[in-house]
């Protein structure tokens, strides 16, 4: 939805006040909305940070050492990357 009245708001918006508004607009909503994830939104799954006198006990967890692997085994991740990647690439490559 975003593709096609994204593009419709955004030809609109600019005939109105000009092309750089129209982009200064969105730049300013989207360091908005970043400013606001990072605000609301928590670390999931992080290891919890150690005390600096602590030494480690023995070698990291399978999941400490790479958290990538650990999300790709869920089911559907992997699929919804490759699907998400080339819609990316064959958008951009149009």
């Amino acid at each position: 939805m975003a593709l096609s009245l994204g593009v419709l708001a955004g030809t609109l918006i600019g005939e109105q006040v000009g092309w750089r508004v129209a982009f200064g607009a969105v730049s300013l909503v989207a360091l908005a909305v970043i400013g606001w994830i990072s605000v609301s939104v928590t670390g999931v799954g992080q290891p919890a940070i150690e005390q600096a006198d602590a030494k480690p006990s023995g070698p990291a967890p399978e999941s400490a050492k790479s958290p990538l692997r650990q999300t790709l085994v869920v089911p559907g991740v992997a699929a919804i990357m490759v699907t998400v990647t080339t819609f990316v690439l064959g958008h951009t490559i149009i």
